[in-house]
């Protein structure tokens, strides 16, 4: 009882009209059956048990509707409420993407983990200004698992100025399933991303042709014997410390394009799969670190090729 209460209580106003017109049709019918009965010759204990058996089947056969009609009517009214929850955190996203303040990165971070309860995942990122932003830790991140599908920056549009310049500045991507994901796709840079960090991140398919991609030269660490410092325990002793990875550690390169990028000092190290990536027409890939013998097998099996001033690339 304390349930029906509290459901009664809560109960939108479309379920009020449904219980009102099912309560108005029950009262008519027994106002019909009455008004029958008292102007029927048959004794009462016919006509009433007659009443009963026509009754049952009658109300069987509405049972039945109502049960069919009012289940799609519950289903169809919480798809609706679904795809006005998606659009709503879609235009909240949208409203604050070009703040980049603290106000403006805990609503981008709350609206998609709210969408992420509903597997929705694709969002439109173009135009973004995005700093000091963590997707995915649990260390004053935002605990975003996977932003698959998404979109940062694709085409030149006309109609949409505000969303050509996509500007992302220490950005960790850490661990965050970004596969698929469009960080650019036009030979005009509009995606200019600094600093940002791919650590185990999954980055199949994902596209990062035409874009800027820039690393400060004085944070990578080209000697891998200095990736690690001694640091001194409480009780005298003294252990290994990891101090850097590179900016691609761990993450799984397969598919990735990075065809007719601008790289700076990105640090390819001990990056998965990077042997099924596309670097062709690349800017910087002198500046670059890849794992031994990797750029070779790049360039060998042609999916590696440097641009070159006149137009050509090699």
């Amino acid at each position: 009882i304390g349930n029906v209460i509290k459901w009664l209580k809560n109960k939108s106003k479309a379920d009020g009209l449904w219980l009102l017109s099912a309560g108005i049709i029950l009262v008519i019918a027994l106002l019909v059956a009455i008004i029958t009965y008292l102007a029927s010759d048959v004794s009462s204990e016919e006509y009433w048990k007659g009443f009963a058996i026509e009754a049952g089947g009658t109300t069987y056969d509405v049972f039945l509707i109502v049960l069919l009609l009012g289940g799609y009517e519950v289903y169809r009214q919480k798809k609706r409420g679904i795809r006005e929850k998606i659009a709503e955190l879609r235009r909240k996203i949208n409203d604050v993407k070009k703040l980049d303040n603290k106000y403006a990165h805990a609503i981008i971070g709350a609206s998609l983990r709210e969408l992420a309860k509903f597997e929705v995942t694709d969002i439109d990122f173009k135009g973004i200004k995005l700093s000091n932003f963590k997707f995915n830790s649990h260390d004053n991140g935002h605990d975003i698992a996977s932003i698959k599908g998404s979109v940062f920056s694709d085409s030149f549009c006309i109609k949409s100025p505000s969303k050509n310049s996509t500007r992302l500045t220490s950005v960790d991507f850490t661990n965050v399933d970004c596969s698929d994901v469009i960080f650019g796709k036009s030979n005009i840079p509009l995606g200019v991303y600094k600093n940002c960090t791919f650590q185990d991140a999954k980055l199949c398919n994902t596209s990062f042709y035409g874009v800027t991609l820039e690393w400060d030269k004085n944070n990578v660490i080209a000697n891998e014997k200095n990736w690690y410092d001694t640091v001194e325990e409480t009780d005298g002793t003294s252990s290994s410390c990891r101090i850097y990875s590179p900016a691609f550690y761990g993450a799984d390169l397969h598919g990735a394009i990075f065809d007719e990028a601008q790289i700076s000092y990105a640090d390819f190290r001990s990056a998965q799969n990077i042997e099924h990536a596309s670097f062709k027409n690349v800017r910087g890939i002198e500046t670059c670190f890849f794992d031994d013998e990797v750029l070779e097998q790049l360039r060998l099996s042609g999916k590696l090729t440097e641009h070159r001033d006149n137009g050509g690339s090699t």
